[in-house]
């Protein structure tokens, strides 16, 4: 210690796991590339005295990480600018709506539009073109499946739509795959998880229209009718099962 000269203690590096997971993102903020995998990148390194601090963490693609590391890639102390708006714009209005790829796209600007530039639904529906609610769905679909990876191929966007808007948005989608469920299928599925009595009341429903269309057929007599009361005892007689 030189004389005269107070010393003060260093501060102590901030190492948090839950921080560094917490920057990573679905998309590289440097290129802005919503290609994965993505790496939570230490602007200052950590053999350099850099900590876990939010501001010292950025989320870098796979190509951008690698130019860092490399020496092709210097980043500095401010963050890179995003996309012009009018680029992201364009972009989205380039996808199909009809189009899985062009779906995928669209769900991917919207949420580097509010995630990533800070932009509120509201906001960035005026920009696209389309409704608060769309956009607010598009951005929970790209965070539940952010990576192709994680996305079923063989099921369509609006499946993972819906599975991304339940609380188990992969076991879903494998649920919904397994059992070969279409769209429909599949909406009634999540509607009766959530909700059992409501499933009892379309069954009772379901079987009280039963009961009237049989009573028609009964009533309107002819070779038919003959057939439904012989079927109907040798179920009730038989039971089920044994169909």
């Amino acid at each position: 210690m030189v004389a005269g000269v107070q010393a003060y203690p260093r501060p102590e590096r901030v190492r948090s796991w839950a921080l560094v997971e917490a920057a990573r993102r679905a998309y590289c903020e440097n290129c802005w590339s919503v290609k994965g995998p993505f790496h939570v990148h230490h602007i200052v390194p950590r053999g350099a005295g850099g900590g876990d601090e939010p501001q010292n963490l950025i989320s870098l693609c796979w190509e951008c990480h690698m130019k860092v590391h490399s020496g092709l890639l210097v980043l500095g102390s401010r963050r890179p600018e995003p996309p012009a708006l009018d680029l992201l714009v364009q972009a989205w209005c380039a996808q199909a709506e009809d189009a899985e790829e062009g779906r995928w796209a669209q769900a991917a600007i919207a949420f580097v539009l509010v995630d990533g530039m800070g932009m509120s639904p509201k906001a960035a529906a005026s920009e696209l073109g389309c409704s608060p609610a769309l956009v607010r769905q598009l951005c929970r679909t790209f965070q539940a499946f952010p990576e192709p990876s994680s996305r079923v191929p063989e099921l369509s966007f609006r499946h993972h739509q819906i599975a991304a808007g339940t609380g188990d948005p992969e076991g879903w989608i494998r649920e919904a795959l397994g059992r070969g469920w279409s769209t429909r299928q599949f909406e009634q599925a999540v509607r009766d998880q959530s909700d059992p009595v409501d499933v009892e009341s379309r069954l009772r429903r379901r079987a009280e229209r039963l009961v009237r269309e049989v009573k028609e057929l009964l009533t309107s007599g002819g070779e038919a009718a003959g057939w439904l009361r012989a079927e109907l005892g040798r179920v009730l007689t038989r039971g089920c099962e044994r169909l």
